[in-house]
């Protein structure tokens, strides 16, 4: 009895550092608590895109206020593949009617495409998606390629670079009012090029590899023409008296013909190859995917996405940039399902439930305040967003890169939680800037950029 009451206060000691240590120490992303599991399952929700803000520690990002587009759908995982002798699993993740394909391969995590009815891409050069561990400053980067078809009008061929960093470390506010502590922001960035050509257009793309390829092709042809007029004129020398002459006039007309057809050839390809080249569309684009990952959660508890389009104008001197997408997803906690398999997980949600409160006790020595800033670089109005954890006064500085101050406002006194500010800068030249944010007589500063 006394060997299991022992244990049990045992049990509860290690719940209570595990708790500590989850709510004060930096989340890392460990192979143990985030890798991707066949089996699990998720809801989430298309949500209203808010800018993810700056990066760094101490971040709020207060999502409170965002409204559902698409309050429901599922998310689940299977398993495709399972390679004996190795560690590599092939994953693939069921969402809205499309197929991601995975493969978790040792430490590393690869995207290898995706599939549905209309659609697919297959990535010869898999982008590398996450490594374990992964905690706040860790960058990877990395090159792939792929092709696929759209729609089934459209063949595709994309190649790019994919850059993840932990960029951010903060409290994140969740559309239902519930508060996250010591929460991981991953940032992916995704710049590559897109070619794309009508499908019927597809069998003759491919001869058009290039020039010598297309010589060779316009030799070959002219000399199958040339031989098969040279046989053609034995046979009919067969019946003449003068056979040589015959022979020899053929030959004389058949080389004749060998730079007619050389030059038509050249005429007719160059002619098919400029038709593909005129369909042929590319263009440039780069997304960007902000992920959140909470202690305690294996998969990421919010999602932004915003991807632009570079092309060339009318006239095609001038670059353009164009916003195409911009979009957010929500993965409220109650519908992560995985959870009830997920022993591990499941403790340091359970010791969190009975800490988070503590989060609010900051020692005097401690920063008292979260912040957020958006969007940056910034055309008109800056937005800052604070969250107190005790009452304090607060003002907002904007300074010179000289040390100037050209623009001051006083909040006041302000109270504990959450607080939103608007600073106007559309008078402002371009250039750089330094904000100061000052809460009682603890400072926080942040480069600004106008443009």
């Amino acid at each position: 009895m006394h060997i299991i009451m022992r244990d049990k206060k045992a049990f509860l000691l290690f719940i209570i550092v595990l708790g500590n240590f989850v709510l004060y120490a930096e989340t890392t992303l460990t192979k143990a608590l985030y890798e991707m599991r066949p089996g699990d399952e998720m809801h989430k929700q298309q949500i209203e895109y808010k800018d993810p803000g700056r990066k760094g520690k101490n971040v709020l990002w207060d999502f409170s206020q965002l409204k559902p587009i698409n309050k429901d759908y599922r998310v689940y995982n299977i398993e495709s593949n399972k390679k004996r002798g190795t560690d590599t699993i092939d994953i693939i993740s069921i969402e809205h009617q499309t197929m991601y394909k995975y493969s978790l391969k040792g430490s590393s995590l690869f995207f290898e495409g995706f599939e549905n009815s209309g659609s697919n891409l297959i990535l010869q050069k898999p982008e590398l998606n996450l490594v374990f561990p992964f905690a706040l400053g860790d960058s990877i980067s990395d090159i792939y390629n792929g092709h696929g078809h759209y729609m089934n009008t459209l063949v595709l061929n994309t190649e790019g670079m994919f850059t993840t960093v932990a960029d951010g470390l903060g409290t994140l506010i969740l559309p239902e009012g519930d508060t996250l502590y010591n929460v991981l922001r991953i940032r992916s960035e995704r710049s590559y090029k897109q070619k794309t050509l009508p499908i019927f257009l597809e069998p003759e793309s491919k001869l058009f590899i290039n020039d010598s390829i297309i010589s060779n092709l316009i030799e070959v042809q002219a000399t199958d023409i040339v031989d098969s007029t040279l046989t053609n004129a034995k046979e009919k020398a067969k019946d003449n008296v003068n056979q040589s002459l015959v022979k020899d006039n053929s030959l004389l007309q058949a080389k004749k013909n060998k730079s007619s057809v050389i030059s038509a050839n050249k005429s007719y390809m160059k002619s098919l190859a400029n038709i593909i080249k005129d369909k042929r569309d590319s263009i440039d684009f780069c997304t960007e995917v902000c992920r959140w990952y909470a202690p305690g959660y294996r998969y990421p508890i919010f999602e932004t996405i915003r991807n632009k389009s570079r092309h060339k104008d009318t006239k095609g001197t001038k670059n353009i940039e164009m916003d195409d997408i911009a979009t957010a997803f929500y993965f409220p906690p109650s519908m992560h399902k995985y959870l009830e398999n997920d022993p591990e997980n499941k403790a340091i949600l359970d010791s969190l439930q009975h800490l988070s409160e503590e989060k609010s006790k900051k020692a005097s020595d401690e920063l008292i305040f979260d912040y957020n800033i958006y969007p940056n670089p910034i055309k008109t109005d800056l937005k800052v967003e604070l969250l107190l954890y005790k009452p304090s006064s607060v003002s907002l500085s904007v300074y010179t890169t000289y040390g100037e101050r050209i623009i001051l406002k006083d909040e006041g006194f302000l109270e504990t939680g959450q607080h939103s500010c608007t600073i106007n800068m559309s008078r402002l030249r371009i250039g750089e800037y330094l904000l100061v944010i000052k809460v009682n007589k603890q400072k926080a500063q942040a480069v600004l950029i106008k443009k």
